[in-house]
């Protein structure tokens, strides 16, 4: 028998941060509450490293509680890296602070979007800068307007780059690797395309919720193959000039963003 143990629900990580946190202390107004939301994913596992984390950085200030901010540093340096210090040449600091105000303007102005929670520009493992989203509510269900919005908020970056600095870079790998995933599913598994109508194309092997998955061959034809591909692009394609136009009919708030981030980091 095979029993498929899914990662901890929004309840169920606040079950678990609370026995973790038992033989910690902790400043008043710590919420354990919304790091239980913004830990979507995260094991149980995971979930003890962050307070252990939070708990050594606190130390290392000679303070006896645990801060806000220092579980905000902790679940950052366990989902994406230790911050790496001041090793960036200014035009790459502007650059990441342009491309993460990209991804935050879009995603405050796009309807279905995840709220912004921080914008950072600092180098975390292999990221250049971050932008933190904080779902309103754990989903069991996608809808299409919430993925039109993360691909929106994906390709955000690239645009802010395009239009505010006349270029663009590589930092944009992991965006377009995750919006051309989004893209995909959109098209190939839930059936959000018009032209190819509610029909799974692909016979990806079902175990993928294990963590693996087969590659499976391709049950449709070459025609089928084109039209899907051209699907995907004009999904990407309409994404990317939504959020040019966003950007520019915000573009006060796109510098204010960058000037805060280039003041505070």
């Amino acid at each position: 028998r095979t029993v498929v143990v899914p990662m901890p629900d929004a309840k169920g990580r606040k079950a678990i941060l609370d026995v973790h946190a038992k033989n910690k202390k902790f400043e008043d107004g710590v919420d354990l509450d919304t790091l239980a939301k913004k830990t979507v994913g995260y094991s149980g596992a995971d979930l003890e490293n962050l307070l252990n984390e939070s708990a050594i950085m606190a130390a290392k200030d000679n303070r006896k509680k645990i801060s806000q901010d220092d579980l905000m540093e902790a679940y950052l340096k366990v989902k994406l890296g230790r911050k790496k210090k001041g090793d960036k040449e200014e035009e790459d600091i502007k650059k990441t602070a342009y491309h993460e105000a990209g991804h935050a303007i879009v995603a405050k102005f796009t309807d279905g979007a995840d709220p912004v929670e921080q914008v950072s520009i600092i180098s975390r493992g292999m990221t250049g800068g971050v932008t933190v989203y904080l779902p309103e509510k754990e989903r069991n269900t996608l809808f299409k307007k919430q993925m039109l919005a993360w691909l929106r908020t994906g390709v955000g970056g690239r645009a802010a780059e395009e239009l505010f600095l006349g270029d663009i870079s590589s930092g944009a790998s992991s965006d377009i690797e995750h919006v051309t995933e989004v893209a995909k599913e959109m098209v190939m598994k839930y059936g959000m395309s018009e032209k190819l109508g509610l029909i799974k194309y692909g016979d990806l092997d079902e175990t993928s919720h294990l963590g693996f998955a087969y590659g499976g061959g391709r049950d449709y034809s070459e025609k089928t193959a084109q039209l899907i591909d051209q699907e995907v692009k004009n999904l990407v394609d309409e994404a990317y000039e939504d959020a040019k136009k966003l950007l520019t009919d915000h573009k006060d708030d796109v510098e204010k963003l960058v000037k805060l981030l280039l003041e505070k980091e």
